[in-house]
């Protein structure tokens, strides 16, 4: 669980999970701030978890977000998900609604009974093209992985001991996609499984950015926890503000946020919406 220990810090941004077109949405969105003046992978500490790991991952590592718009909207970055298929990505979306409703304690069997459709060796090569540093960088960065015997979120930083590669490669393992990674004795998965749980790493900046594009999902639990995350946050003296896709960002996604093809219109539609709430988020990050 969280460390109550963090120092304060002035801003936080937590970059949650939503699989391809989630990591899309959330590339653009970041685009669109900094095209208006207000970038957000400035922020004294990011969070990551799932695919969006990976994209803070990059972030850290000096990727300028003019960059990484491109390499989503364009679709010109090599991926693992282009073996995937349309009848592919419906059974990992199935799985992934089966396992957030699903009891924590029964994780790791379901994780290990789902036949992957990538080995271990081929997921790391797929991660290790896409991280462009090997070693943890100088600004603070959290990797958010879940724990599979009891679900819970499991933090890793360069204080860790874990490498900066296994971290990501941790955080990203999609069930369904690739079977949980083993580090230090235990089986870590997707840091989405946990997803509403990782806004509270977040405890101890005065401002707080979560940027969710699971939030509009028909997930009642998931919009329910994080709900009750953001309200421990705010008890604490955290300001947050919440970002979630707007409604051509929803539509973008096609109800399947593992469809490799919403890539393009998600990340077009993460643009316009980072574009349009440029000014209120500066006002927040100012006041």
């Amino acid at each position: 669980m969280p460390d109550s220990t963090n120092d304060v810090i002035e801003l936080t941004v937590v970059l949650d999970a939503g699989g391809v077109a989630g990591m899309a949405w959330t590339a653009g969105l970041l685009c669109g701030l900094k095209f208006q003046g207000c970038d957000l992978s400035t922020a004294d500490t990011l969070i990551g978890s799932s695919l969006s790991a990976l994209l803070a991952a990059q972030i850290r590592s000096g990727v300028a977000l003019d960059y990484l718009f491109p390499m989503q909207a364009l679709s010109t970055t090599p991926h693992s998900w282009h073996s995937v298929t349309s009848e592919n990505s419906t059974r990992i979306s199935e799985l992934w609604t089966r396992l957030i409703h699903g009891n924590p304690s029964d994780l790791l069997d379901v994780l290990l009974a789902a036949r992957p459709l990538l080995t271990e060796e081929h997921w790391r090569t797929v991660i290790a093209e896409h991280v462009f540093m090997r070693d943890w960088p100088a600004r603070e960065l959290k990797i958010i992985a879940t724990d599979c015997i009891n679900g819970e979120p499991v933090a890793i930083d360069q204080r860790s001991g874990v490498s900066f590669l296994d971290a990501v490669i941790a955080s990203c393992a999609t069930p369904g996609l690739v079977y949980p990674t083993s580090i230090e004795g235990r089986y870590l998965a997707d840091g989405g499984l946990c997803s509403p749980k990782n806004i509270a790493f977040a405890k101890g900046a005065s401002k707080v950015v979560v940027i969710s594009p699971m939030g509009t999902a028909a997930w009642a639990k998931v919009n329910e926890q994080s709900s009750m995350q953001i309200d421990q946050l705010r008890r604490t003296g955290s300001q947050v503000i919440f970002v979630t896709p707007d409604y051509p960002s929803r539509v973008a996604f096609e109800d399947n946020p593992f469809l490799l093809q919403t890539r393009v219109h998600a990340a077009e539609a993460g643009l316009l919406q980072g574009s349009q709430l440029a000014r209120n988020m500066h006002a927040f990050c100012s006041r």
